[in-house]
């Protein structure tokens, strides 16, 4: 259907299919969302929300195709290292997100080893970033990748949140 521009396909329970979905949107060049995320939007907020791999692979689509988002907060989420795997896939030629939120929850599904190497090889290429959230992650050793990958961009100002001037 070259008439449809954006669904909402987050919390369906896709399984592999979502990045099968992705395939076909990409091909179909019409659709510009698949999280519902309205077009001029700077900011999207999907703090807690349940989402899962299938989930993070969906917004991969939005992230790499939205040019207006300045910050995607994805905090509190099951998205695990196949959702970061995607995600990072997508920013590697992302040139407007400067804000990523992925603080874990401490407990369940988390961000490892393997989605710690993505990011590292995301934030190598990536022009925009400034600030990744990582906090409350098991990022295993993937998480020396990660701070030798910020220090050799230099653009990233925190990996942890923290924001410019913040005392507390």
């Amino acid at each position: 259907n070259r008439a449809l521009t954006s669904v909402n396909l987050l919390k369906n329970y896709l399984g592999g299919g979502a990045a099968a979905i992705v395939d076909v949107a990409k091909r179909n060049g019409t659709i510009n969302t698949l999280c519902g995320i309205e077009e001029g939007r700077t900011e999207v907020g999907f703090f807690s929300h349940g989402l899962e791999a299938p989930d993070a692979v969906l917004l991969s689509f939005d992230l790499e195709c939205n040019r207006s988002l300045k910050s995607a907060n994805l905090a509190y989420n099951d998205i695990g290292d196949d959702g970061v795997i995607a995600i990072s896939a997508a920013l590697e030629s992302n040139t407007t997100l400067t804000a990523l939120n992925l603080h874990g929850k401490g407990y369940g599904i988390v961000i490892g080893d393997a989605g710690a190497r993505a990011i590292a090889k995301m934030l190598v290429v990536n022009t925009a970033l400034t600030s990744v959230n990582l906090l409350h992650n098991d990022l295993g050793g993937g998480a020396a990748a990660i701070v030798a990958a910020a220090k050799r961009k230099g653009k990233i100002k925190t990996l942890c949140g923290i924001k410019s001037g913040q005392t507390e």
